[in-house]
């Protein structure tokens, strides 16, 4: 069960999520590289494509994790096994992209998008693992997924999009199969400082946000007749649109079987005396 309170933003969603368990580790390790697959184009002549294949870097991220497939828990049964998956995402980013002044942001953001989704619980995990019907909320674990940007376009002054070359490796019993798929990000260059949560996370006035947050979830579980737990401290997700802030908040119910979490929705004029300047700035606000 998962309660949400929402409007939808003007962020674009594309989530490819992963179920972690007690084993996970995570490498970045952004190196130089002179591969020639990135495009972009030229900030003279902006319909014309031109290839830089020395200036970029590569950007990588791995997660492990362990997921129980068999679980034995009647007298007489084995210990349960597990089967290892891994994500992995090599990014081969440009140093110049036209038109967008801050990449480390959108670089943050495009991994969010990737890899920022995982299962409430191992349970929602091998209930995707048996292929029963929750596929929208965990992704892919036996025994993995590679994701490689392919190219870069921007042929429109406002948007940037980004080809991703997804590789999915899928065992059986006669073997392993690989299955390819292209799929594209668009980003809104015109909304890239919207994207800094850390402004808010960072607020001086987080109390006041936390305080206005309990108030809406009390609200929101009274009306629901469930549990609730009011927070201490502001979520760390946290999704900005064109109207409010949407606070993810995790495990925000009491004795349910998932541990679920609730997506509440303020209006910026019920916060707007607690969030900086640099903020306001960012999102029109001034």
């Amino acid at each position: 069960m998962r309660h949400k309170v929402f409007f939808t933003g003007i962020l674009i969603s594309f989530v490819l999520s992963s179920c972690n368990n007690t084993t996970k580790k995570v490498d970045n390790n952004p190196t130089n590289d002179s591969a020639a697959s990135i495009v972009l184009v030229d900030k003279s002549t902006p319909e014309k494509v031109v290839a830089q294949p020395d200036r970029f870097v590569t950007y990588k991220k791995t997660e492990r994790y362990h997921l129980n497939t068999e679980c034995g828990t009647d007298e007489g049964q084995d210990d349960p096994t597990y089967n290892v998956g891994h994500k992995s995402l090599d990014l081969q980013w440009p140093v110049y992209l036209n038109g967008v002044t801050q990449l480390p942001i959108l670089q943050d953001h495009l991994m969010i998008l990737i890899f920022g989704k995982s299962c409430p619980d191992i349970q929602s995990a091998m209930a995707e693992y048996w292929g029963l019907g929750i596929s929208d909320e965990c992704g892919p674990y036996d025994p993995g997924e590679e994701i490689t940007l392919k190219r870069v376009k921007s042929n429109n002054p406002n948007f940037v999009q980004f080809i991703l070359k997804r590789m999915l490796s899928l065992g059986g019993g006669t073997g392993a199969s690989v299955s390819f798929t292209t799929q594209g990000i668009t980003y809104d260059k015109r909304v890239q400082k919207i994207l800094r949560k850390k402004d808010i996370l960072k607020n001086p006035h987080s109390l006041q946000l936390v305080q206005v947050l309990n108030k809406e979830i009390k609200r929101i579980m009274k009306v629901q007749n469930e549990e609730y737990n009011l927070l201490s401290k502001m979520p760390d997700k946290i999704i900005v649109g064109d109207k409010g802030l949407t606070f993810v908040c995790p495990d925000c119910i009491q004795f349910t079987y998932q541990g679920d979490e609730i997506e509440v929705f303020v209006p910026y004029f019920r916060i707007a005396n607690y969030l900086t300047n640099d903020f306001k700035q960012s999102i029109n606000m001034q």
